[in-house]
């Protein structure tokens, strides 16, 4: 009877082992299934990509004032898989060298004039600022693809503008010259910033070039009748002190452009490209909005100045436009025969030209 009791109670305890390693290891392989997410890569979470931007105006600028939100609403759409980081302005890289920075990948984006880098991507300045398209116009002609093309061929991607052609104010000639009409210019002394001088030497001026910051001392002095430029730089350097008029006939565009490292671009998912894309488009309306808030208390704040307007006639302000336009359109077309053919096959087909 005791040798039968000691069997049973053998069999118990190997029976009691077993149980326990059973439920050992069912409970290992649970637990290490429900620490699977450090191996599984489809629940892995996602570390966000970063990337860097800087602008060619200084933070206060409009320009800038306009670009931020664009970033802040691309970071917000991304949900935490994407995030571009502002490191700042021309106090960061030199706007005239910004450019060649998303080239080299010094920084990942810039928002910058194309007239800044053109000698990488040459033509494109023609492009952008000789545009009479709405932003959709542009991607929906191939103009956009033509520039995408040129800047890839130069390490670059071309994102798209901080605002549309149509939409964004143009530029102006401002003068203490009281102008009846075009003609009235010729044999003054004009400063046409780079973009616009052509224009300014079509007019019959003689030309005097200089940084936007020599305008405010050229005009108090008398050393030049006149410039031209965008209003916000007027504002933003005082020079509406020293003018008198503004010929109120505005002419080309803002030529800004959004560009990216194209070896940063193509590493993104395609995901994070559309996105990018799409959000650009998205905030089209409200950086225009933003721009064009600016540029009403700009003229706003030139007027009470005492800048008074200067308009022609019908007749003449038309030959004064499309003077601007085909004394540039002359000189790029000879630099970039190429670029200048394409670009005239879009437009014919708009009946822009």
């Amino acid at each position: 009877m005791k040798e039968r009791n000691f069997r049973f109670i053998g069999w118990a305890v190997v029976v009691s082992m077993l149980v326990v390693v059973v439920l050992t290891t069912s409970f290992f392989v649970t637990w290490c299934g429900a620490a699977g997410p450090t191996t599984n890569p489809s629940t892995t979470p996602v570390q966000a990509i970063k990337l860097t931007t800087v602008s060619f105006a200084p933070v206060t600028s409009v320009r800038t004032y306009q670009f931020i939100p664009l970033l802040d609403k691309i970071n917000q759409n991304a949900k935490g898989q994407l995030r571009i980081e502002f490191r700042g302005g021309p106090e960061v890289i030199g706007m005239f060298e910004q450019g060649n920075a998303v080239k080299n990948g010094v920084v990942d984006i810039a928002y910058v004039p194309v007239a800044f880098y053109q000698a990488l991507v040459r033509g494109s300045d023609m492009m952008l600022t000789l545009s009479k398209f709405t932003p959709q116009q542009e991607r929906d002609s191939g103009f956009n693809d033509i520039l995408v093309e040129m800047h890839k061929k130069v390490g670059l991607m071309y994102l798209g503008r901080g605002s549309g052609a149509e939409n964004a104010p143009g530029a102006y000639v401002f003068t203490n010259v009281k102008a009846a009409k075009p003609e009235d210019f010729k044999g003054k002394v004009m400063s046409g910033g780079v973009f616009a001088n052509p224009f300014v030497q079509a007019l019959g001026v003689a030309l005097a070039d200089m940084p936007l910051s020599d305008l405010y001392t050229a005009m108090e002095r008398g050393t030049i009748d006149g410039f031209a430029t965008f209003t916000n730089q007027v504002i933003g350097y005082g020079i509406q002190e020293k003018i008198r008029y503004v010929v109120d006939h505005p002419f080309y565009y803002t030529n800004n452009a959004m560009i990216m490292n194209l070896n940063k671009w193509n590493s993104l998912p395609k995901s994070m490209q559309d996105l990018i894309q799409q959000t650009i488009v998205q905030m089209e309306p409200e950086t225009t909005r933003i721009y064009m808030e600016a540029f009403e208390k700009d003229r706003a704040k030139m007027f009470a100045a005492g800048v008074q307007k200067i308009t022609f006639s019908a007749a003449d302000a038309k030959r004064f436009q499309d003077l601007a336009y085909e004394a540039k359109w002359r000189v790029e077309a000879q630099k970039n025969p190429e670029v200048a053919a394409k670009f005239e096959q879009i437009l014919k087909k708009y009946g822009l030209r």
